[in-house]
């Protein structure tokens, strides 16, 4: 049986990708980032960034390629007969079902990094306030409603919730690798 695969899960600047590439690196395993692989999927057709993608394609398309750079990862890693993955997946990927249940089904281990409303709006803000957070209502507001959706959403789903404070990364990096090491010792 192959290794299990780790999924990092977690809102839009909850340290997925950075820390994700992290662990698998310290593990000798492979790192993908889903929005990556969407994203190579599309370059052909003349995307640059995901945001031009999902802006063109909208949610239901978004979310048919999602699944599909998924299948794919999954089949291609099986094939190989390779370790375990490291996978991180988009901030909004939680709500793609489909995807939700392929991780079921490949056994992969779904962990949520849990971040403060307050620190992810921080961070998220200071880069200037993102398309999906533009609207009638603040974009506090907007991001507020977000947040509890999505932190109920990932909290349901994951088989492991890892707090992530707004520690430096390199101290968020060894937490969650010790925290991956102890899951995978099982």
């Amino acid at each position: 049986m192959t290794p299990a695969s780790i999924v990092l899960m977690g809102l839009k600047h909850s340290g997925k990708s950075s820390l994700g590439s992290a662990v698998a690196e310290a593990l000798s395993r492979p790192f993908f980032d889903l929005d990556d692989l969407v994203l190579d999927g599309a370059r052909e057709r003349g995307f640059s960034s995901i945001r031009l993608l999902y802006g063109s394609l909208g949610l239901e398309k978004f979310q048919d390629l999602e699944y599909a750079a998924l299948e794919e990862l999954f089949h291609r890693r099986v094939a190989e007969s390779s370790l375990g993955f490291i996978l991180s997946l988009g901030g909004g990927t939680g709500e793609n079902h489909r995807v939700m249940h392929s991780l079921s089904e490949h056994g992969a281990v779904r962990l949520y990094l849990r971040v403060a409303e307050e620190t992810l709006w921080r961070r998220i803000s200071a880069g200037g306030i993102p398309p999906f957070l533009e609207g009638d209502r603040p974009p506090e507001e907007l991001f507020h409603k977000l947040y509890l959706r999505r932190d109920q959403l990932y909290g349901s789903c994951a088989d492991f919730i890892i707090e992530m404070t707004d520690r430096p990364p390199e101290e968020n990096s060894r937490i969650l690798l010790d925290e991956v090491r102890t899951i995978l010792r099982g």
